[in-house]
């Protein structure tokens, strides 16, 4: 209790609060990085301790510190930290509800009541061999709802863990929707009202007053007036930067509003745009600490930053002097321009990459495949063509077990004969075992899920 009180005396005295909102910005709070509370972390990469964060009400906000595992309330009022909570070891997101806090974390839900003590323990298992990418966890009605990034909806009860929708998210009105992308230009949107279909059209992004080619596109909200997407357009232009907007549209899809948000990432935070109301919040995290700003489609108000923040920054711009660190020592960076493509990867770079295996077109012969398991030169493990890869013209490259050939080299290697591919596993149940597990290009060429991510991130060594 006492660290307690001295943590949070100490918040009121290290944190510094700019108080710059008025009628033309719509900034509601900004919070400046303060060493040992909420602060960047210079190692690896710059990234900072604040995971996520909710609304408590209309005058108060809530940050997730994953390094310290606390919570800290802010007044919009005041402007200065009026709570603080500690949270169990692995809190990962959190939501407010019915006056308490629902905490998220790897195998559990925790419910904090306002006397900052664990009412309620929830138990789940995530699902093996399943791809379970957390978007969103949110309070709906008293039910705990996961939104999982291949767009299905889960729900944590008293019984664990269940998929309740494989198609939709869930939002807090009871609509469901699903934005998906179907190419560069378009997406298509469905609408779901009480388990009925209400609408579901094409939109193209020019019809948003949207320029370039669609990279990725989330649903942030839904209500009874508005759909706000977070949308992320880029060129091929090279070392032009993506550009991002949070866009309102009508319940069909018509364009209401769009507002760009500044290219401005000192850190990362996964989720930045809440919804509150009839209005959407984003968190904007600056070298200088974090501003949240208030977006609304009928006042459309722009995101107005301070001087010191007009120019473009990233994470990615800061290369550390050593590889070799200890985790627990702060690097000082060394700053150097993400623009020359030498020194980090961007979010685009890393779509191109993986464009550039998924669209690569060759030929294959018959002497790039194996149509059965073929022991590979006589080392007692074996391989197998995936099934796709016929004589021909083909398009991407294909999977193989420990694999991590150049997509530039790939088409090269299967003109000298490499056998394309390697379908078999470690699994006891294929037929093909033990499998010929190698990142070598010597036999047998392609890539597997980390030689894929490996290459898209440009990270050197498979990892």
């Amino acid at each position: 209790m006492k660290g307690l009180i001295l943590l949070h005396l100490a918040l009121f005295i290290f944190f510094s609060v700019n108080s710059q909102e008025s009628s033309i910005n719509n900034l509601l709070i900004s919070i400046s990085w303060e060493e040992d509370y909420i602060q960047k972390k210079a190692y690896s990469h710059t990234v900072n301790s604040i995971e996520a964060y909710c609304f408590v009400n209309d005058t108060t906000i809530a940050l997730l510190n994953s390094e310290k595992q606390i919570i800290i309330v802010y007044s919009l009022i005041t402007k200065y930290p009026v709570e603080i909570i500690p949270l169990p070891y692995g809190s990962i997101d959190f939501d407010y509800y019915d006056g308490c806090f629902y905490i998220l974390d790897y195998n559990k839900i925790y419910i904090i009541n306002k006397h900052h003590k664990v009412e309620k323990e929830i138990q789940y298992q995530v699902p093996e061999r399943t791809p379970f990418a957390l978007e969103k966890f949110k309070v709906i009605d008293g039910r705990n709802i996961i939104t999982i990034a291949d767009g299905t909806t889960w729900e944590v009860g008293e019984t664990g863990l269940k998929m309740i929708d494989e198609y939709y998210w869930y939002f807090s009105g009871g609509e469901k929707l699903r934005a998906e992308k179907l190419s560069f230009d378009s997406f298509e949107l469905s609408v779901n009202y009480d388990n009925t279909l209400t609408h579901k059209s094409i939109i193209y992004i020019k019809n948003l007053g949207l320029t370039g080619y669609l990279a990725t596109i989330k649903t942030v909200n839904i209500n009874d007036h508005y759909i706000s997407f977070d949308i992320e357009t880029a060129t091929e232009i090279e070392g032009e930067m993506p550009i991002r907007n949070l866009v309102f549209t009508d319940l069909a899809g018509n364009l209401l509003s769009k507002t760009q948000i500044p290219f401005i990432y000192s850190s990362y935070i996964k989720y930045p745009f809440i919804a509150i109301k009839n209005s959407v919040a984003y968190s904007l995290s600056s070298p200088e600490g974090l501003y949240f700003y208030e977006i609304n489609p009928e006042t459309k108000k722009s995101i107005v930053v301070p001087d010191s923040l007009s120019s473009d920054y990233h994470f990615n711009y800061f290369l550390e002097k050593a590889t070799n660190f200890d985790l627990n020592e702060s690097l000082e960076p060394e700053e150097t321009s993400a623009k020359a493509g030498n020194n980090c990867v961007t979010r685009t770079q890393v779509w191109e990459n993986a464009y550039k295996y998924k669209d690569l077109a060759w030929t294959a012969t018959s002497a790039n495949i194996l149509t059965s398991c073929t022991n590979i030169a006589s080392t007692g493990t074996y391989a197998i063509t995936p099934g796709w890869v016929t004589p021909g013209y083909k398009i991407s490259v294909p999977y193989k077990l420990g694999g991590f050939t150049n997509w530039f080299e790939f088409k090269s290697l299967a003109d000298q004969g490499k056998r394309t591919g390697n379908q078999a596993t470690t699994y006891s149940s294929t037929p093909c075992s033990p499998a010929y597990v190698t990142s070598s290009d010597s036999y047998v060429i392609g890539v597997d899920c980390s030689g894929f991510v490996s290459r898209c991130w440009e990270t050197g060594p498979k990892y």
